[in-house]
């Protein structure tokens, strides 16, 4: 199906007849709208959900796909739509200087937001979508690479400040808890159960520890 127009994002939504298609016609030289619609295979018909003259990025759907989250660069606010009502359900604007993560949790109904607040400081926020309200954050004094592991887990690894060393973590947002794998000397801590790799490289993208 050539739909005629460049996309940045596509999905299949639940009985594979209809997909969620986001065009990329507009960056930050281009004054073009962008458009996230739900795009139906047979027909070729287009409903448009949000329309805007700018990039549409970060775009993450839960694993449920019952909601679609992403990011409006240029207002710096991000959204998340119920794909079966077809509305708005969620809106912020960022208070980080650069938004660099947003994905939905494993239970599809919480979001966490990761980005810049300084020139080095990084945050993690979680967002409960059902409650419209931040429930946990977490800040880092340095990058970070944040992973949804679980339910309640996300998995970090977070550069040392004004060094070149890093530590991985599990951070349970519902707990605050936090279980180290890697310590910054390179230390294995805890017992590793459950295991994320890459299976190109072989190497832990992440893990939890009891």
């Amino acid at each position: 199906l050539n739909i005629g127009e460049p996309i940045s994002y596509a999905r299949l939504l639940p009985g594979g007849t209809r997909g969620i298609v986001v065009s990329n016609k507009a960056n930050t030289m281009q004054q073009k709208e962008n458009d996230l619609y739900i795009l139906d295979l047979a027909s070729a018909d287009k409903r448009i959900l949000y329309s805007d003259y700018g990039e549409i990025t970060e775009v993450t759907m839960n694993k449920q796909k019952t909601y679609i989250a992403f990011l409006n660069k240029k207002e710096r606010t991000y959204h998340v739509w119920d794909l079966e009502k077809k509305k708005e359900i969620y809106k912020r604007r960022s208070s980080f200087a650069q938004v660099e993560s947003l994905k939905f949790l494993e239970d599809g109904s919480h979001l966490m937001v990761g980005g810049a607040v300084g020139l080095r400081t990084r945050k993690i926020l979680v967002i409960d979508i059902n409650r419209n309200k931040e429930v946990a954050s977490r800040e880092f004094p340095s990058w970070i690479n944040p992973q949804p592991v679980g339910q309640m887990d996300i998995g970090i690894t977070a550069k040392e400040k004004g060094g070149f060393k890093f530590q991985s973590m599990i951070w349970n947002w519902k707990t605050g808890s936090e279980n180290m794998l890697h310590n910054f000397r390179g230390i294995e801590e805890g017992i590793i159960f459950r295991k994320r790799l890459d299976k190109r490289r072989g190497n832990i993208i992440a893990g939890t520890v009891d």
